[in-house]
């Protein structure tokens, strides 16, 4: 048995705290492959935010394996510093452990009521490769 006080919880959609809107570095947790009702593969990416104020946060975001979809699938994998020439076999853990620099905005969906509720989205190319740090001479303080 599980005891709960309703007066204790918030209605739907208003308890969840969205991220604000910007680029974070991430690292894909896991990748839960699935069919959509119409067929089509579908890969759910959780990722965590690896540090800033936002540290362990999670920002989800899906691909999708339709023809249209799969330029996305392609630009995804690229940013994530993965191979995307020629034929290849795809795997969910593929991506595990992989990071890059995601991109959240907010946007909303319609509930059954017809009340508009917020939501992070990963736009169609809010992925970014992390940028190493290049070093100069100037940067070094050594001499030699």
């Amino acid at each position: 048995m599980v005891q709960v006080n309703w007066d204790e919880i918030d209605e739907a959609g208003s308890g969840f705290e969205l991220l604000p809107d910007g680029t974070y570095q991430v690292q894909v947790m896991e990748v839960v492959p699935r069919d959509t009702m119409s067929g089509i593969l579908q890969w759910n990416l959780r990722m965590a935010i690896l540090e800033g104020d936002f540290q362990d946060r999670l920002v989800f975001d899906s691909l999708f394996f339709s023809p249209k979809a799969l330029p996305r699938v392609k630009l995804v994998f690229s940013r994530m510093g993965l191979p995307t020439e020629g034929a290849t076999d795809l795997e969910p853990g593929d991506l595990v452990g992989r990071t890059c620099m995601v991109t959240v905005t907010t946007d909303h969906w319609i509930d059954d009521s017809g009340k508009k509720i917020p939501k992070n989205k990963v736009p169609y190319d809010g992925y970014q490769r992390i940028q190493e740090e290049v070093k100069t001479a100037e940067d070094d303080p050594l001499p030699f």
